[in-house]
């Protein structure tokens, strides 16, 4: 953990590491629709981001959050690869839906005078 000070806002650095196992869709029988069909979108050309996550979704329930930086998927190190490459990859896999390991990045915190 680290902090950094940026036009006054102070931003705590977390590397946390976590692996999601997201719920299969009932509709779903492939990773077709992934990542939209289970409730959150990526971005970044390399590496790529948790952008927004549905609230009640299968993401939401694992508890994927904006901001994640996306590392692996099914036990593949992914952390190099652009949104598009990482989806199509996503796609071919046999795992519905597949596992996905993330790293928490930036958490803001508000911190205050003691005084």
């Amino acid at each position: 953990m680290f902090v950094l000070t940026l036009d006054n806002e102070v931003f705590i650095i977390f590397n946390t590491s976590r692996l999601f196992f997201l719920l299969r869709p009932k509709s779903s029988t492939s990773n077709q629709g992934w990542p939209e069909e289970f409730g959150f979108k990526l971005g970044g050309d390399g590496p790529s981001y948790i952008l927004s996550v549905v609230e009640g979704s299968s993401a939401y329930m694992a508890g994927l959050q904006p901001g994640d930086q996306v590392l692996e998927i099914d036990g593949q190190n992914v952390s190099s690869l652009s949104t598009k490459a990482l989806i199509a990859l996503a796609q071919t896999l046999k795992t519905v839906p597949p596992s996905i390991g993330v790293v928490s990045r930036i958490e803001q915190v508000c911190i205050q005078s003691c005084i």
